[in-house]
């Protein structure tokens, strides 16, 4: 055979072997719905394609943080509203014992309902979160951060660490308030640098014990309604921030997955047809390429 006949030989198989690779490879792409798989289909857009998924995966996590501190500031805001009804019921309960028809067994036998509230507070004051953790303990987690000693004074045994989550780029959110803040740390008119939720509802205790009208002790119970309250606003408005930054991540998650498959997915239609014309091409080849080798076989042949 002549060098020309082995050199055309050479070309038509170069040929049919790359018409059978883009035939297989538009083949793939209509399999998997992926236009671009490796970076060297196209360096640019397979770039673009990682630098997408990235940020889609950031924003997957921050939902997931996002539904954690919602989780959390949901229960934390629960315990307030509880701890605000109780406060409010000891407050019934004293302005009650306040009255000048009551006499001094009325008001002990009264303390006795206050005692089994202040309990109520402490064990408020002592929930936990989903994941176990104490809900105001900062990074201290144990079954009882408020416990009462042998005097029925109550004590914190957390600390005033702050948590922080993140929601987004460059975005955190505390999501935690301290024991100390909550309920260890009430400005009242008779004591403006603070004094403790429970000492407040302890000296009303031992006023109505004592027979005493509680009323006369001051201000501290609606003083302490009005903390708790302003406590509860707070969390409230950290909840109404989630939900913003959670109705903005949804909105980017939509658009950059849209962003990603117009660089990522496959136009169907379009490798379809790319895909019939490698198709005839390859099937003309393949048939030009046989005729051509039978001829060239028999005049060698021959």
């Amino acid at each position: 055979m002549q060098v020309s006949t082995s050199q055309f030989f050479r070309n038509q198989t170069e040929q049919l072997q790359n018409l059978q690779g883009d035939t297989i490879e538009l083949q793939q792409k209509i399999g998997t719905g992926k236009a671009i798989e490796v970076a060297s289909q196209d360096p640019v857009s397979f770039s673009d394609i990682g630098r997408m998924r990235g940020q889609i995966a950031n924003i997957e996590q921050y939902s997931r943080n996002i539904l954690r501190a919602n989780e959390k500031l949901i229960i934390e805001d629960n315990v307030l509203t509880q701890a605000v009804t109780s406060m409010i019921r000891i407050q019934e309960l004293a302005i009650y014992a306040s009255n000048d028809t009551l006499n001094a067994g009325d008001r002990k036998a009264i303390s006795t309902e206050v005692a089994l509230l202040q309990d109520m507070l402490i064990d408020l004051a002592n929930t936990k979160d989903a994941t176990g953790s104490s809900l105001f303990g900062g990074y201290v987690s144990r079954d009882a951060l408020f416990q009462k000693d042998l005097e029925g004074n109550v004590q914190y045994f957390g600390d005033d660490n702050e948590i922080f989550s993140a929601i987004g780029d460059s975005i955190k959110i505390n999501i935690n308030s301290s024991g100390t803040d909550t309920f260890m740390r009430i400005p009242t008119t008779r004591s403006p640098s603070g004094e403790s939720l429970f000492q407040i509802v302890r000296d009303t205790i031992d006023a109505l014990q004592r027979g005493e009208a509680p009323l006369s002790i001051g201000k501290g119970l609606e003083e302490a309604i009005d903390h708790l309250t302003q406590r509860q606003t707070i969390t409230g408005t950290k909840l109404a921030r989630l939900q913003s930054q959670e109705e903005s991540l949804e909105a980017f998650n939509f658009s950059a997955k849209s962003i990603l498959s117009g660089i990522e997915d496959t136009n169907i239609e379009d490798v379809v047809s790319r895909l019939k014309q490698k198709l005839l091409s390859l099937e003309a080849a393949q048939a030009s390429f046989v005729k051509i080798t039978e001829q060239s076989l028999f005049n060698y042949l021959r």
